[in-house]
């Protein structure tokens, strides 16, 4: 019950393109947009936070989703002529 209870509050729920995140005592808008490859000012204009950007256990906020990892190769062509 216990390990259960814990790993709902470790990992935040998916939600579309954006993460449902419950802040935990410690947490601070900086490290959480560090650790979700996402950016501060998202965040912010996301979840309505202010300058001072304050944050509390329990809260839940709107994390955008980026997904990490190497970007496609773009590979030019001389011609972009279909052949079916």
């Amino acid at each position: 019950m216990f390990d259960e209870e814990y790993e709902r509050v470790i990992h935040p729920r998916r939600v579309g393109d954006i993460y449902l995140y419950t802040v935990r005592p410690g947490d601070n808008v900086y490290r959480i947009a560090r650790n979700f490859n996402t950016k501060i000012e998202w965040i912010a204009c996301m979840n309505k936070l202010d300058q001072q950007m304050m944050i509390y256990p329990d809260q839940q906020l709107y994390i955008p989703f980026i997904p990490q990892g190497p970007m496609p190769m773009v590979q030019s062509r001389d011609s972009y002529e279909l052949y079916f």
